[in-house]
């Protein structure tokens, strides 16, 4: 069973000179758990399906998964003449009612810590095949989270990311060497893949001081490198409402971050 934070906000976009196109408001419109009887992806295929029939195009879909526990940000992008003639989202709920409410949240973040860790993101993309490479190449390693983002205004564009932690008698440079052999066996296909060596545990905890938040509610999205030289990195969280972009070195020690709420106009 699949338990899933589902958030529906509208955002709305202006035109003029100086910006062109920009985002002028948010609104979140609805926000529940629901038990959900059918796999994820079957969730946001149906969803889209039904929002592009009512609606049109102007929808982007973000799913970051853990195991079973999923957040769904469905955001309507909406014209601004939109934002005080609210846009019905009736159908949707109405479509939501096919599953059970769930009254707990999303489960806290319970896994051990690692260090060690591979970030691929492409599209479109089967974790099976990376997962059957790392068995191949007998390697211990752990799914943390996995994030669908689908965007449809004019354009379609679909892209998957695969947070994947490298067991603890993987050495740094087998960690290294393992994305490069992904990546070449996999070549054309990837937007991007990272790797990092880093205390999680130590970073979550120095986050969860900074920002005020239980550190068993900040969910590791994703990572980038920033200087191989300097060791750091940019390292990604979540909450149920918040994520995080976070500048460390290897050790955990945050070199600053920040902070968006997703209810709230994301600034130029």
């Amino acid at each position: 069973m699949n338990v899933a934070q589902i958030n529906i906000i509208d955002v709305y976009f202006g035109v003029n000179e100086e910006k062109g196109i920009h985002e002028i408001g948010r609104d979140i419109r609805f926000s529940a758990v629901y038990e959900v009887d059918i796999d994820i992806q079957q969730l946001e295929s149906k969803l889209i399906d039904e929002i592009m029939q009512k609606k049109g195009d102007g929808i982007k879909v973000e799913i970051n998964s853990f195991e079973n526990n999923h957040y769904v940000d469905v955001y309507l992008l909406l014209g601004e003449e939109q934002e005080d003639d609210k846009f019905n989202i009736d159908f949707i709920l109405e479509f939501l009612q096919q599953f059970q409410r769930h009254d707990l949240k999303i489960n806290k973040y319970n896994e051990k810590n690692y260090d060690k860790f591979i970030y691929a993101r492409y599209a479109p993309g089967d974790y099976e095949d990376i997962s059957n490479f790392l068995q191949e190449e007998g390697i211990e390693f752990q799914l943390l989270s996995k994030t669908r983002n689908t965007f449809e205004r004019g354009a379609s564009d679909f892209w998957e990311g695969f947070l994947i932690a490298m067991g603890q008698s993987a050495s740094w440079d087998l960690v290294k060497m393992t994305a490069s052999k992904i990546k070449n066996r996999y070549n054309g296909s990837f937007r991007s893949i990272e790797v990092a060596c880093l205390d999680v545990g130590k970073l979550r905890e120095n986050l969860a001081d900074l920002a005020v938040v239980d550190q068993q509610d900040l969910r590791l999205i994703s990572f980038f490198e920033i200087d191989n030289d300097q060791e750091t990195y940019e390292v990604h969280f979540r909450t149920i409402h918040e994520k995080f972009d976070v500048q460390s070195n290897k050790s955990g020690t945050i070199l600053k971050f920040d902070r968006y709420d997703i209810r709230e106009v994301v600034a130029d």
